[in-house]
């Protein structure tokens, strides 16, 4: 009788801390970038808007480099866009992204299926004398480059998240060095 209490415990335990595991088998299937557009209501009061669709997706993604969180796009993408290279030339002083046609001060916000992963900042103009910290988008050729701007003695980097890492590596879009 012993026997079978134990084996009914050792069989209970189990369950239940197999019960307790996380699903670490869940695979991400969708990356959205979404624009968070700046309204203003008046001039005391403003709102940030996320636009309905997003402004690419993990399939407009040709490779992103993780060490400087550059993504290249596709050249479907690029064609969609109808970017000029003097146009990509000129964001250095006009700020923001000419290859996703969004500036400061609007946002974006990465989204894994459905979840924010983090937001930040297109780049500010040459002229602005604010910069915001945390992740800011400029150009770079064909793609974008992600930075991370902020307090030096802050060590987190919203950009370097597990979970978008692991999508993109299923997906075989990280830049291979």
């Amino acid at each position: 009788m012993r026997n079978i209490y134990k084996l009914i415990i050792i069989i209970s335990i189990l369950f239940m801390l197999s019960s307790c595991r996380q699903n670490t088998n869940h695979n991400a299937e969708n990356l959205e970038m979404y624009i968070l557009r700046h309204s203003v209501i008046d001039k005391n009061n403003s709102e940030i808007i996320k636009d309905d669709s997003p402004i690419f997706t993990g399939n407009d993604i040709k490779s992103y480099d993780w060490d400087t969180h550059t993504i290249i796009f596709t050249d479907e993408f690029l064609a969609d866009r109808n970017v000029d290279d003097a146009e990509v030339s000129d964001s250095i002083i006009d700020g923001g992204s000419q290859i996703l046609g969004v500036f400061y001060p609007d946002q974006f916000a990465f989204y894994l299926d459905g979840e924010e992963m983090y937001r930040g900042y297109m780049k500010p103009q040459l002229f602005i004398s604010f910069l915001p910290s945390g992740p800011i988008i400029s150009d770079v050729e064909n793609g974008i480059e992600i930075k991370n701007v902020g307090n030096i003695n802050d060590k987190t980097d919203p950009r370097d998240n597990k979970e978008l890492y692991n999508f993109l590596k299923d997906k075989d879009l990280l830049k291979s060095n």
